[in-house]
């Protein structure tokens, strides 16, 4: 194992990073993801030991067997660059103004190559990353955004550390140069195994680099799994969130994002306030990340997203006309589902059954959120089931006024006086 961060947490004034857990093997690609300010940053800069004064660090980042926050960093130093490095997002705090690529790039080899040899190295490495022996010489207010991305790149795998950890790698650049870089960071990691830890908010570049995903937000890790999993079937309400809300994984989709909410309070579930599917317990205290069968961590006090209605073995005949053998069919929370096929088919008559509504006897089952649904309950409770049928002639009472159609619903489920 490369890397084990047990219980790893990290605050400085006005943000805290919530105890974490996780390991990394040698080789592998692992993206955090999360929106602007969920912690992401804190994250990298606390794990390598570089936050500022007022930060503090907690727990253990285990790397190679030692404990790297216990270390002082007079010994963390000869570790730095040579067995993990940094790269960070905005290139201009980090190269030196007043010297030449040539001369900051010397600096990192003078820790573990002799200068007789760095000359050639240098071109090699400028190579690989795709810059020439020419740039060499420049200052770094001569390079573009991705020509700098891809210097501080190469200092970062210079002396071919074991771990590598890139804060936003493709935020500030146009699509043509984010996505050589993404193909940068797969031949490093190919061809020299070097193992990176990719802090990002870019779904589409998770997706295209990273063996497993971490969820952040608000200072808490929310999921955690295998990428290509994660993105097919997300099971964190936050996580399906950022998935929809991305143009490049969703380019013919509506982009549903994520609703707005109430201020996030101290003793709850951070995502509490935005949720579709909270409950009182919700708002009463943060739930556990916690590891589920299939190797998924989800930290969700219901679980992950929440199945609401399911139909199971649906069988239906009118006589000795069969329209419905054996359906299965299942609705998450937040999902839009569409049954789709020509006239006849069944789509309306498994419509009416899902929703309550069936004409004659069944066979099969029909659970609300895992229970064997009680469509006289359902049909008049807040956060019930209801149905919109096709033909609004016989769906709706021409003795009704509007207004007295539209109250129904309210007086039904006790809540008349909201009217």
């Amino acid at each position: 194992m490369l890397l084990e961060v047990k219980d790893f947490s990290a605050e400085y004034p006005g943000f805290h990073l919530h105890p974490l857990s996780f390991t990394m093997e040698e080789g592998e690609i692992l993206a955090v993801i999360g929106e602007s300010g969920s912690g992401k940053t804190t994250l990298a800069k606390g794990l390598t030991c570089l936050l500022p004064e007022e930060g503090e660090t907690f727990g253990q980042v285990i790397f190679k067997g030692q404990d790297l926050l216990s270390m002082t960093e007079k010994k963390r130093k000869p570790l730095r660059m040579r067995e993990f490095s940094m790269a960070f997002q905005n290139s201009a705090p980090y190269l030196n103004p007043s010297l030449t690529l040539y001369k900051q790039l010397q600096e990192v080899l003078d820790l573990a190559i002799a200068r007789k040899e760095q000359e050639a190295y240098m071109v090699s490495l400028m190579e690989e990353v795709g810059l020439t022996k020419e740039d060499l010489s420049r200052y770094p207010r001569e390079l573009s955004g991705g020509m700098a991305q891809r210097f501080l790149l190469g200092c970062a795998v210079a002396l071919r550390p074991a771990l590598v950890v890139l804060d936003e790698p493709t935020s500030a650049l146009d699509v043509h140069s984010a996505a050589e870089i993404t193909e940068l960071i797969r031949r490093l990691n190919r061809d020299h195994g070097i193992a990176f830890l990719v802090i990002t908010h870019d779904m589409d570049l998770a997706s295209q680099i990273s063996h497993r995903l971490m969820v952040l937000y608000e200072g808490h890790l929310m999921e955690q799994g295998e990428t290509a999993s994660v993105l097919d079937l997300p099971r964190h309400p936050y996580t399906r969130g950022l998935i929809q809300a991305s143009i490049r994984l969703n380019p013919v989709k509506d982009i549903w994002g994520i609703p707005t909410g109430t201020p996030n309070r101290v003793h709850c579930c951070p995502f509490y306030g935005r949720c579709t599917q909270s409950i009182d317990r919700c708002g009463q205290c943060a739930p556990e990340l916690t590891e589920h069968p299939d190797g998924r961590k989800i930290a969700c006090h219901r679980g992950g997203i929440v199945k609401i209605l399911e139909g199971k073995q649906i069988c239906k005949s009118f006589g000795a006309q069969k329209v419905l053998e054996n359906c299965n069919i299942p609705v998450y929370s937040g999902e839009v589902v569409s049954l789709v096929g020509r006239s006849g088919v069944g789509k309306t008559t498994l419509a009416n059954i899902l929703g309550g509504f069936p004409i004659g006897a069944y066979e099969g089952t029909v659970e609300f959120e895992g229970q064997p649904a009680d469509f006289t309950l359902l049909h008049k409770a807040v956060g019930g089931i209801q149905m919109v049928f096709q033909d609004n002639d016989s769906a709706l009472n021409p003795r009704m006024t509007v207004e007295e159609a539209v109250s129904e619903p309210l007086k039904l489920s006790g809540n008349g006086d909201k009217l």
